[in-house]
């Protein structure tokens, strides 16, 4: 048994703080949110000009009454007013989400349609954690035999299948025990065969021939859990 200390709660924890910081955030117009609001605030400003100064025309000059004036007022205003102007925006950018369908792109908001033409750079997860929740381990740091912290590489991708760590050091022993017991990740090791319907033992791993070239072996067997986990007991 043990006790455990509570030293922070609430706001104060290192969740709390990325949460109220994720809150505090602001949200930028989009530029076609800015140009359809600097084109509104242009067509208002001239329909309410327009609308005003043959109001004053028509009491001054050809002597008409105030509420004959006022509508006439009005229908200036009104007619000025693009009422197509959101029909024709949202269609367009529903031709433009639907053609970038067919390129296996899912568009979660229509406004970043118009957005994804105006981007500079794109940065992007390559390993795969924000796409298919896994992680891969680079590289380990454990001590040699004389107590020194050494970066060793790991047989990845990354490494082009390369590994330099020794697996019979006693350090690096006490480290994959350490990974492995304190996880709640597991393997999956069958599939469904869609022909037969029946579960398929898989192979743990396969060589696999890379871009450049170089191999490495590839795990099989899927993981069940954290992603950090999954990467660790591979």
């Amino acid at each position: 048994s043990c006790v455990g200390v509570v030293i922070k709660i609430a706001d104060d924890t290192f969740i709390g703080r990325i949460a109220k910081l994720a809150l505090s955030t602001e949200a930028e117009q989009t530029p076609i949110n800015k140009e359809i609001h600097r084109f509104i605030t242009l067509i208002s400003s001239i329909a309410f000009a327009l609308g005003i100064s043959f109001f004053i025309l028509s009491i001054g000059y050809k002597n008409q009454d105030i509420v004959t004036s006022l509508v006439f007022m009005i229908g200036i205003i009104v007619a000025n007013v693009p009422e197509g102007l959101l029909a024709t925006v949202t269609v367009c950018l529903t031709l433009t989400a639907k053609r970038m369908y067919t390129k296996k792109v899912m568009v979660k908001n229509l406004e970043g349609v118009e957005t994804l033409g105006s981007t500079s750079c794109i940065c992007s997860d390559k390993t795969g954690t924000l796409t298919q929740n896994v992680m891969t381990v680079a590289q380990i740091v454990y001590a040699d035999g004389n107590g020194n912290p050494k970066i060793q590489d790991a047989g990845s991708s990354f490494t082009k299948g390369l590994s330099t760590y020794d697996s019979s050091s006693p350090a690096f022993q006490a480290l994959l025990t350490c990974s492995t017991l304190c996880i709640t990740c597991e393997f999956m090791k069958y599939f469904e065969d869609e022909t037969t319907g029946k579960r398929v033992l898989l192979p743990f791993s396969k060589v696999k021939v890379q871009g450049d070239g170089s191999t490495i072996n590839e795990i099989q067997w899927k993981t069940v859990g954290n992603a950090s986990e999954g990467a660790m007991i591979k």
